[in-house]
């Protein structure tokens, strides 16, 4: 074979693979992109310096469970973007974990990923330059706290001639939507029986009249009426049994 044509097919083989990387892109951000919002596996490192022309608009700034907020991500000053990528985090920063349910705007140009038993995060799905882009953000069901949207944001359009894969402004972010107090689940219990030390044995492993099991025992006669009580049902594998042994 000629080794212009060796030449060539390497060629080909290179540009083939460049063009399916950007096509990936172009419809949106990847799954691996999530956890930080960073795309330079895929983009390369930003080249973006000053601050990002962009916000996100929310149409309230706190939340019951189940409300819907609309959010408006807007290019400032007339900037552009041609992609994009925002989630839910809790405000204390100390998750990845995705909070709230975004939902696809009217337009079809994103797409929903990275979906998380919380919550889920949203793409565009196409990549002509727009200059805004509107969405629905779901609170969850239970209060998870303060949220704060992140998002990246990929430049194209106005003011850029040529836009540039790598002109991104990584995990931007929103102000922060107040979220009702957290409301701890108490583990299940019971109250001590009260005869325990006045009619009744007992073992147990109450704290005060608050127990998770409890055995009684009373005698009456020659019988020993004996009463387990517990709140395990078994999925945790907890659970309690009464035996029986000989007199040494």
């Amino acid at each position: 074979m000629p080794a212009a044509f060796h030449h060539f097919l390497g060629a080909l083989v290179v540009l083939t693979t460049a063009l399916t990387t950007v096509r990936s892109f172009s419809n949106g951000a990847i799954e691996s992109a999530c956890p930080n919002l960073d795309p330079s596996s895929g983009h390369g490192a930003s080249t973006a310096t000053g601050s990002a022309p962009y916000t996100l608009e929310l149409s309230k700034t706190e939340y019951n469970p189940g409300d819907v907020i609309q959010v408006t991500l807007r290019g400032t000053g007339g900037a552009q973007f041609k992609g994009f990528l925002v989630a839910g985090r809790k405000a204390d920063g100390q998750s990845t974990d995705n909070i709230g349910d975004f939902s696809v705007d009217s337009t079809g140009n994103s797409k929903i990923i990275c979906s998380q038993p919380l919550g889920n995060a949203l793409t565009h799905n196409e990549a002509s330059p727009k200059s805004s882009a509107v969405f629905d953000w779901t609170a969850p069901s239970t209060s998870q706290g303060d949220v704060v949207l992140h998002y990246t944001v990929v430049r194209g359009g106005a003011p850029n001639a040529s836009p540039n894969r790598v002109d991104y402004f990584k995990d931007l972010t929103s102000v922060v939507i107040t979220g009702p107090p957290v409301v701890e689940a108490k583990p299940p219990s019971f109250t001590k029986d009260a005869a325990c030390g006045v009619s009744k044995g007992c073992y147990s492993d109450c704290v005060g009249n608050v127990c998770g099991w409890e055995a009684t025992w009373q005698e009456d006669g020659d019988v020993y009426n004996i009463s387990l009580t517990s709140v395990f049902d078994g999925s945790d594998g907890k659970y309690v049994a009464l035996g029986f042994s000989a007199m040494p």
